[in-house]
């Protein structure tokens, strides 16, 4: 599965929105469920996922798809 698929998905279960409403684009001010508490629970599903350990400036910046696809491009997770 491509990564950003994976993601999509992550973000799809832990919003708890249906999988359509989230692609390759989405950020979390297109999404009403994407709410500050969603962020903490969202970082670690993909802690989780992912074995990443992002700082909070990271955490800070993972608010779209794009960003969390390239924060763990740049930490070397495939």
């Amino acid at each position: 599965m491509e990564m950003t698929e994976k993601i999509r998905l992550i973000v799809s279960d832990v919003l708890e929105v249906d999988a359509n409403r989230i692609d390759a684009e989405s950020h979390q001010a297109d999404i009403a469920e994407w709410d500050s508490l969603a962020q903490l629970r969202l970082v670690t599903a993909l802690e989780e996922e992912f074995g990443v350990k992002p700082t909070m400036r990271e955490i800070a910046e993972l608010t779209s798809i794009p960003a969390i696809t390239r924060y763990l491009n740049i930490s070397g997770t495939h």
